[in-house]
């Protein structure tokens, strides 16, 4: 994995809680700056869970790396939750490199408030 930008397309999650309407079509646009092999640091915006908008920042520690698949965990702020202004988010990651260019991130968080819901995510990068 090399150093460097990716523009990052937010996709689709899924929730462990399905009880609620939530929104699994999280249509959205980050920037990663992947600092060096283990460290990079995202910001960005998407169509969240609760059908807001959210701005977030998060920073990305991956030191499990094999040639193609990289594993860690991340943590940050987002905003456009119904239960405060900002929230922290944390949870654990993949990246699996599909090729120099293309490479898919899986996130993996933990239920954020009483009425949430653990959830998975699916994120497409573009290097450059």
């Amino acid at each position: 994995y090399a150093e460097g930008l990716s523009l990052q397309l937010h996709g689709v999650s899924k929730h462990e809680n399905t009880n609620q309407n939530w929104n699994e079509k999280n249509y959205g646009v980050g920037l990663l700056w992947q600092i060096n092999n283990t460290i990079g640091v995202q910001v960005g915006s998407y169509k969240n869970s609760e059908h807001k908008q959210s701005t977030y920042a998060v920073a990305q520690y991956t030191p499990i790396n094999f040639e193609y698949v990289k594993l860690g965990a991340f943590g940050g702020v987002a905003t456009g939750y119904c239960c405060k202004d900002v929230i922290f988010v944390a949870g654990l990651l993949a990246d699996i490199r599909l090729n120099d260019i293309i490479h898919l991130t899986f996130r993996v968080a933990p239920k954020a408030n009483p009425n949430g819901s653990a959830v998975v995510t699916v994120e497409l990068g573009l290097n450059f």
